[in-house]
């Protein structure tokens, strides 16, 4: 074994210790899990009771997630009791990173310097949301899981290995991700546009008769949720699309500003300024007016974001709209714009259709659809030249995941 796989090992053992000790104080540094672990618990227990009794009592409660995850774990806790299951899934939620590393090796594969790819995975440890799925037994980190299985095998198919068997792969684990969250589903039309691009008639024909026999027990159940519940008419749907749009530009600044902030970065923002003032004073105009007029109300105070809660503390929204400029130049000068780039970012815009927007939804999918989907040779270059500055990456996301687990101390609003 060489000395840099020993010093990944040991690092990885550290960070999934960490969890284990995490698991051990119940960390909840994200706010909600503890809260949705003890909600979940009479789903898990009705589901104990029988499957058509457990399923009409989550049907009758209006929920509009999918009972797919409680249904596996009310029959793993026919088997094993909750602290082994507990156990069970911090391991399984230590793979997350792993898969997250193989996606950046298949996307970054001319980086001779794995190790420096392997940190950027380890980001993922110092998710407070990450920590918290899996010290509190929520689905986020098993949908997350087969999500990224999904991303992986979709990369094989760029790479043309045996396209046709990982197209059926990836719309498998797809699935699967979308059973366990729902919203994951936005990414099918992204991966049947890129299809219809790479497989025979035949082959597609047959990806989608496979498709559509995973969608039946999706639509047996809406089916029965349709019947008791009219889900159309509820208030979680009915979302306000440029408040979203603002809190998902924040979003993304909170979490990949740090990868730019450096010379490199700075400069292709400068240039882009420079390069497109007509463009530029139009966006500065847009914000400015969105400055006056805007106005988010979230339920109970909760939702928004990091950033939107900040501005919102220092009572002054112009912070706010700062942060969302700079995000959208962000966006405009290090991602190539094409078809395949704008459904995944309108993907990740229209995933939650929600009225509250919580930060969880976006931590960590971000990092992960950012450096594993989107093509981006700026970013490539970022890497290749190693200009992400470690020591500023793991400083920063330290710090948040520090404040998160003050904030949620003090506080018992979620972000």
């Amino acid at each position: 074994m060489t000395k840099l796989v020993k010093k990944r090992s040991l690092i990885f053992l550290f960070f999934f210790f960490s969890l284990l000790i995490s698991l051990f104080f119940k960390e909840n540094s994200s706010g909600g899990a503890q809260i949705d672990f003890e909600i979940t618990r009479q789903f898990v227990e009705n589901f104990k009771l029988g499957f058509l009794h457990g399923l009409n009592y989550f049907i009758g409660t209006s929920q509009l997630q999918s009972p797919f995850y409680f249904i596996i774990i009310a029959y793993l806790e026919k088997i094993f009791n909750l602290q082994i299951i507990q156990l069970s899934y911090v391991i399984i939620s230590s793979f997350l990173p792993i898969i997250f590393y193989s996606i950046l090796k298949k996307r970054y594969n001319s980086v001779n310097n794995k190790n420096y790819l392997f940190y950027i995975a380890c980001l993922l440890f110092l998710s407070p949301y990450f920590r918290s799925s899996s010290s509190w037994l929520t689905n986020d980190n098993l949908a997350l899981i087969f999500f990224s299985l999904s991303i992986s095998k979709f990369l094989n198919t760029e790479k043309n290995k045996l396209i046709f068997k990982n197209f059926f792969y990836c719309f498998f684990y797809l699935f699967i991700a979308s059973y366990i969250r729902q919203y994951y589903i936005i990414f099918f039309f992204l991966y049947l546009f890129e299809a219809t691009k790479k497989l025979k008639i035949d082959q597609l024909f047959k990806l989608i008769i496979f498709c559509i026999l995973l969608s039946l027990p999706g639509i047996f159940y809406i089916t029965l949720f349709i019947e008791k519940y009219n889900f159309l008419s509820a208030k979680e749907l009915k979302p306000n699309y440029i408040s979203n749009l603002y809190i998902y530009l924040s979003i993304i600044f909170f979490y990949l500003f740090p990868f730019f902030f450096n010379k490199k970065g700075i400069f292709s923002v400068k240039e882009f300024i420079l390069n497109n003032k007509i463009f530029n004073v139009f966006l500065i105009i847009i914000f400015i007016i969105s400055c006056k007029y805007f106005t988010y109300s979230t339920i109970n105070e909760l939702g928004g974001g990091a950033i939107y809660k900040i501005s919102k503390a220092i009572n002054t929204y112009q912070f706010f709209f700062i942060i969302c400029y700079i995000s959208l130049l962000i966006i405009l000068t290090n991602i190539d714009f094409n078809k395949k780039n704008f459904v995944i970012y309108l993907s990740l815009y229209l995933a939650f259709p929600f009225s509250i927007i919580y930060q969880k939804y976006y931590d960590p999918l971000i990092l992960i659809v950012f450096f594993g989907l989107l093509n981006q040779n700026s970013v490539k270059k970022l890497i290749l030249n190693k200009l992400f500055k470690m020591n500023l990456l793991y400083s920063y996301y330290l710090f948040l995941y520090l404040f998160f687990i003050f904030y949620y101390g003090y506080s018992n609003k979620l972000i």
